[in-house]
């Protein structure tokens, strides 16, 4: 069975000439539990997506690195394992957002994937 990262549905219904629209979805991601207050979250956050990836390295961090994204000029912390070269140049492996969370202790997320000492989640929102 291949992984999949969400299934999206929409429902439209029609009863007595009056029609009533509703959403779900679905992702089958591991629960995780935050044990201990996270205060870095970041208002301000940059994204990289396809089919932009290219990115300067500024400064190589132990898990984190400095770089320039190439087609904004913009400065972003990008995660060392989602770094590669490729014909001598540095790029984003996959769309990559560098925004951090502000978590409380007890609150539950989806695990997206475990990276060193790092997470990537989304919150549930409920």
């Amino acid at each position: 069975m291949k992984p999949i990262a969400q299934l999206n549905a929409l429902m439209i219904e029609s009863h007595q000439g009056h029609i009533s629209y509703a959403t779900e979805s679905y992702q089958p991601l591991p629960v995780g539990i935050i044990q201990e207050d996270v205060h870095e979250g970041s208002h301000d956050y940059h994204k990289i997506c396809f089919p932009d990836y290219e990115v300067i390295m500024i400064e190589k961090g132990p898990e984190f690195s400095k770089c320039r994204h190439v087609k904004s000029g913009i400065d972003m912390m990008i995660k060392n394992e989602f770094l590669y070269t490729r014909s001598s140049k540095l790029y984003c492996l996959d769309d990559y957002t560098d925004r951090f969370l502000a978590l409380t202790k007890g609150s539950e997320v989806k695990v997206i994937g475990q990276y060193g000492k790092s997470q990537v989640v989304k919150i549930i929102h409920g």
